[in-house]
């Protein structure tokens, strides 16, 4: 004992153990202030960075060319808004309304996008369409153009209805180009009598029917207009929008999800969800903090209720969990100070640390306890507990701290900072544990009933007793224990092969995460997802013909660029619109009425134009029979029996037009005339000032259109623009998947396949590539890191090989153990829990250490039943609950992390108590002579005392 007390670390530990014990109060208040202004430091400055592109560091050359290309393109990444029903007039409601909120919410949102329409797109809107849209544009205007010019005198419903029965009551008389013009129309009357009537059960400003219910058929058209998709019968509907800068993108988030809850409320029975790359950060982040935060309270209730079982005492269990508060509030500054910010990988240290931590108040107070026990006083057991155990502890923190900082020699700057404030915090949160503890253990003599010398005694006599016969199993058996531990290790080693290494980010996320539900059903339902491959050139010239090239890879499925608007003749096109322009010159519409509506007008006005589509139909009928029964007996050479046949394969008559008409005016009539006169007429007064404000505005919009070049950059609209042309004229192309780019290996494949095109592509696909790769070869590599200082560290602390394997078998077996659990019940590895590789190895080697320091002491292989085989296990039960804190975590990737290390470490600590002492009890006669063979004197490894927990 006085050999270890001589040596320099031991000397060390004996001044402080003089201070602790003659000036304690410097050691206690003094820490509580900066307890506190730590912790005032921490919530001040502290950040959360989001930004899964941050943890990579700025030397790799694929994080430069994604660097360049956010210069270039300093726009956000999209928020996405997925809008699904069976019925899509609900989804354009929907999209309507919520693309209006976000337009004027301008301070929040920027590049607001969920239509093509010509007010959004511009002065040159209509160059955008294809010639072929454009030729249909014009002949539906001849079509459609007498009966629009009689059209635009109507200001309201009541005057709009009224041209209609007039012009109904002149078709009677003579049959002209108007009559066939009006009957076109009436697809595009009963799309505006629905409108009209869905405006009344719908909260809020009700939306235009656009200027596509002039034309044909409405869902057709918006097609064009709206973003679209269509799968199974399910109509999905896009609105994306960008957070006007980095910094608000939480908030953006926040507020989309806001508006989107108060639309939802407008227009009910749909599905809607929001995703994109900003929301799935946001979301991440946001539910590890939760997961985090919950984990740390769970971690600390448990490790304190461990203690306090373990030790069957309440105060110094107690007091040691204050101490290690005070530990994280110094390491949380220390984070604060030198890294600035905590993200998706360092957010759990806080419950790791206490997991880790809590064990050096479990070490110093089993020896303080065992030394009262054998009748010293306070201060000498103290000084006992500090000098000889503290050099254990610190042996162990080290170690542990080693496994962190090795994370620090990886080219992953996320890894870095994981290993910097983990490595740390071990050393910050062993301070306050032999400065603050000993005092505090000199505090509060007084004991509680649990605490009571008896029942200590009692349980310290009845859990020696227990633990030595447990241990007593391998003990006198160590042949049978060695050989049987082998051999389950050999079949766990037979189910590495079925590990493997899950590179998709979106398991790591929540359980049914929004986000993520949404993300799935994109590319599960559209023909891309929220992610692409970025191409940007110099030229739209260069842009044309990259896109042919990127076309023809056989992973790529669509590319999007405006290259092919800016590029080519235009003269057939410029001429189309000339003609488009020409046709609707003489077209003027008038203010729209801004009065309430006159529900007993309009309610006539309804009624006649009712009351003339069922004579209509009526009339139409009988000719529609004659006509069929005329074709069939000519078609089917006579014979009735075909006459069903050809009937029910018939396309859609302008009787049920008709018909339909009559049965929509019919419900809006009911509708408003049984609501509160003034709500209704309210209500329609405003959907029929949108609506006809729509019109005279896309009227006036086609007039105004620009002919006289084609499109060039300065014409494309502000949307468009900033996501398609950098800040320097570069042209970007968007270059989707086909197959599912959150898969790895399809995303690898259509990586590379983008890069033998174009070398330097970045944007996301890219990003996580690189980045899921690297940081599983950072993890890795810092397990080889950590390995090789732990070795190192070992060797120097026992100076002999023999003792260097005999500390590493633990690790060695319970980590085999591990990996074949993990084989049998399929648990991947993945970007989180492949933290385990440097951890358990730093972990679990301590255990080594404490037992072979003890079998130095004695030569006896015994440990379980000794202080320290208790003190080993109880720090093994306090690890196994910080990690296992986080199992109960929403997000998959804290929960995986929890979950392996939890297997790891607990392992670990039966490798280390059962086959160990094992092998050394085989070993038992040639290891203690080789200790006596060990040099004496200063050089000699130092006896160690008689008791000496971890």
């Amino acid at each position: 004992m006085k050999s270890l007390s001589d040596t320099f670390l031991g000397k060390g530990l004996g001044v402080l153990a003089k201070l602790v014990t003659r000036h304690r109060w410097l050691f206690l208040w003094p820490q509580f202030l900066l307890f506190g202004l730590c912790v005032i430091y921490t919530v001040k400055y502290i950040q959360f960075d989001t930004d899964r592109d941050n943890l990579v560091g700025s030397n790799k050359k694929y994080n430069q060319y994604f660097q360049q290309y956010k210069k270039e393109f300093p726009a956000q990444d999209d928020l996405v808004v997925v809008v699904e029903s069976e019925n899509s007039e609900k989804n354009r409601q929907f999209v309507e309304r919520l693309g209006r909120k976000l337009e004027v919410e301008t301070n929040t949102f920027t590049d607001v996008f969920y239509k093509g329409d010509l007010s959004m797109m511009g002065r040159k809107a209509l160059l955008f369409a294809d010639e072929s849209d454009l030729r249909d544009m014009s002949g539906s205007l001849k079509d459609y153009l007498p009966f629009i010019q009689k059209f635009s005198r109507a200001t309201n419903l009541t005057s709009m209805f009224n041209i209609v029965n007039s012009e109904i009551y002149h078709a009677k008389r003579e049959q002209n180009s108007d009559n066939d013009a009006l009957l076109k129309a009436i697809p595009m009357l009963k799309r505006i009598v629905q409108q009209a009537d869905s405006s009344l059960h719908h909260p809020g400003e009700p939306p235009s029917p656009g200027i596509y219910a002039l034309f044909g058929n409405g869902e057709e058209a918006e097609q064009a207009i709206y973003i679209t998709f269509n799968k199974g019968g399910r109509h999905i509907y896009l609105v994306t929008a960008r957070a006007k800068t980095d910094a608000l993108n939480s908030d953006a988030v926040d507020r989309l999800r806001f508006l989107v809850s108060q639309t939802v409320a407008e227009v009910p029975g749909i599905n809607v969800g929001i995703t994109g790359e900003p929301v799935l950060e946001n979301d991440e982040m946001a539910q590890s903090q939760t997961d985090s935060t919950r984990a740390s309270i769970i971690s600390l209730v448990i490790c304190a209720l461990i203690f306090i079982y373990g030790y069957q005492q309440t105060g110094r269990p107690l007091k040691a969990t204050l101490c290690l508060l005070v530990g994280l509030g110094y390491t949380m500054a220390f984070t604060t100070f030198a890294v600035g910010h905590l993200n998706i990988l360092t957010i759990t240290f806080v419950p790791i640390l206490i997991g880790l931590a809590i064990d050096f108040g479990v070490h110093l107070i089993t020896r303080y306890e065992e030394e009262l026990r054998l009748g010293k006083s306070e201060e000498e057991s103290m000084r006992m507990a500090i000098v000889f155990t503290g050099q254990g502890i610190l042996t162990g923190a080290m170690t542990t701290a080693v496994a962190f900082l090795a994370m620090g020699l990886t080219n992953f700057k996320g890894i870095q900072e994981m290993g910097v404030i983990c490595g740390g915090g071990m050393i910050l949160c062993f301070i306050p544990m032999m400065t603050l503890l000993p005092v505090m253990l000199f505090r509060g003599k007084g004991q509680n009933t649990i605490d009571a010398h008896v029942a200590e005694e009692n349980h310290v006599e009845h859990g020696t007793n227990l633990r030595t016969r447990i241990e007593s199993l391998w003990l006198k058996r160590p042949l049978l224990v060695t050989l049987l531990t082998l051999a389950v290790t050999a079949v766990a080693a037979s189910f590495f092969h079925r590990v493997y290494f899950d590179y998709n980010l979106l398991h790591m996320q929540s359980d049914g995460l929004p986000a993520v539900v949404y993300e799935e059903k994109l590319i599960d339902s559209t023909p891309q997802s929220v992610l692409f491959c970025a191409v940007v050139v110099n030229t739209p010239q260069e842009a044309v013909v990259m896109e042919k090239r990127l076309a023809a890879l056989p992973a790529v499925g669509t590319n999007i660029s405006i290259a092919h608007f800016l590029v080519g003749d235009a003269d057939e096109k410029l001429r189309l619109v000339g003609d488009i322009k020409k046709q609707v010159g003489p077209i003027e519409f008038g203010q729209p009425d801004s009065a309430n509506v006159s529900l007993s007008q309009l309610s006539a006005t309804l009624y006649s134009t009712s009351g003339y589509m069922g004579a209509a139909a009526a009339a139409v009928i009988e000719d529609e029979r004659q006509s069929a029964l005329t074709n069939n007996l000519v078609l089917t050479n006579g014979d009735p029996a075909a006459i069903p046949q050809t009937v029910t394969n018939s396309e859609p008559k302008l009787s049920e037009q008709l018909l339909g008409l009559k049965d929509a005016i019919s419900v809006l009539r009911k509708d408003m005339l049984s609501m509160d006169e003034h709500a209704a007429s309210a209500k329609l007064a405003s959907y029929q000032a949108a609506f006809f404000n729509d019109i005279r505005t896309t009227f006036q919009s086609i007039r105004d259109q620009d002919n006289s070049s084609g499109l060039h950059i300065s014409d494309l609209p502000g949307p468009l623009r900033n996501r398609f042309i950098g800040v320097n004229g570069k042209v970007m192309i968007q270059v989707y998947p086909k197959k599912d780019v959150w898969n790895h290996e399809f995303q690898k494949e259509f990586v590379e396949q983008v890069r033998s095109v174009c070398p330097e592509v970045t944007g996301t696909p890219v990003q996580l590539l690189e980045y899921t790769s690297l940081l599983r070869q950072s993890y890795i590599e810092a397990a080889y890191y950590s390995l090789f200082f732990i070795v190192i560290m070992v060797l120097v602390h026992f100076r002999s090989l023999t003792y260097l394997l005999l500390a590493l078998l633990p690790v060695a077996i319970g980590s085999a153990w591990m990996g074949g659990l993990m084989g049998i019940f399929g648990i991947p590895f993945n970007p989180a829990n492949i933290m385990t590789l440097p951890l358990v190895i730093g972990i679990g080697v301590t255990n080594g250490i404490h037992i072979l320091n003890r079998f130095v002491e004695e030569g006896n292989p015994s440990i379980l039943s000794k202080s320290t085989g208790k003190a080993v296990f109880v720090s093994g039960l306090t690890t196994i609950a910080g990690f296992g804190s986080l199992i109960p975590a929403q997000h998959q990737g804290i929960r995986s992390l929890g979950l392996v290390m939890s297997i790891g470490v607990a392992l670990c600590m039966v490798a280390a108590l059962a086959f160990l002492p094992a092998v050394l009890t085989l070993m038992g006669n040639r290891l203690k002579k080789s200790e006596k063979q060990q040099p004496s004197g200063d050089n000699a490894q130092p006896p160690l005392s008689r008791e000496e927990p971890r």
